[in-house]
């Protein structure tokens, strides 16, 4: 069968435009300017110019797009600064902390009440002549057993080098753990007062009016720590500490 002419030239026609477009395709791939394949191809797209953000909110989305992981992780630490300042400096703080270690435990009426005698025994004793802001620092009161395991002792230990902590109220079992630590030294305030209840590191509160609220028929003593404990920016604190308990010894025989 006989090819037809027409047929030869149609299959020349899509031959050469077939090379025409390789040939177009290698000058675009060559080209090195948006001039150079408008010159292949005129009719080629030209890239838009870049616009700036034109108002103060299209700025601030555009920034946030490209910013936002972290910008969130900003806000988040400076929320959690801000947190942590507000709930230390809204936190009330006192002159004075007696950590209380016994077996027994007390209502926190009771230690409120004690808390306000002791405040009263201490007028003028704040160097703007005021009275003391003290507290109780409870560990382990309500356990109904002295045992001395590690997290216990190492609160104890802790609380004796806190800037405000140099006075203990105890059971008879929690000055026997308190006598036996190895890293700890209970001060001689047998020079504090005449008290028969006053003995060489400690003195038994049952018979002193300030106590009252949680007398009963267990012992408690009144103890302090010793001075070599003491860093030595915290000796006028813990000079305070020993002054109001020579206080409360004297406040017995009233």
């Amino acid at each position: 069968m006989a090819v037809k002419r027409n047929d030869f030239d149609e299959l020349n026609r899509r031959k050469n435009e077939w090379v025409q477009l390789r040939q177009k395709h290698q000058q675009l791939v060559n080209a090195s300017s948006q001039e150079e394949r408008n010159q292949v191809i005129p009719n080629t797209p030209t890239e838009g110019p870049h616009t700036q953000p034109a108002t103060t909110g299209e700025r601030v989305s555009n920034f946030f797009y490209h910013h936002k992981v972290p910008v969130i992780l900003i806000t988040i630490g400076v929320l959690f600064i801000a947190l942590c300042c507000y709930l230390f400096f809204s936190a009330e703080h006192y002159d004075m902390e007696i950590v209380l270690y016994s077996d027994i435990g007390f209502e926190e009426e009771q230690l409120t009440t004690v808390t306000e005698e002791l405040e009263t025994l201490s007028q003028g004793m704040k160097e703007d002549g005021g009275n003391l802001t003290i507290s109780f620092n409870d560990i382990n009161s309500a356990s109904n057993q002295m045992d001395m395991n590690a997290g216990y002792q190492t609160r104890l230990n802790m609380s004796f080098y806190l800037d405000s902590s140099f006075l203990y109220l105890c059971s008879e079992d929690a000055y026997q753990n308190l006598s036996e630590m190895e890293d700890v030294v209970l001060a001689d305030i047998s020079s504090l007062g005449e008290s028969e209840n006053l003995e060489q590191n400690r003195y038994r509160i049952n018979d002193n009016p300030l106590f009252q609220s949680i007398a009963g028929d267990g012992d408690l003593y009144l103890i302090a720590c010793d001075a070599s404990m003491v860093d030595e920016g915290n000796l006028d604190q813990y000079q305070q500490a020993l002054d109001l308990l020579q206080r409360i010894i004297a406040a017995e025989a009233e």
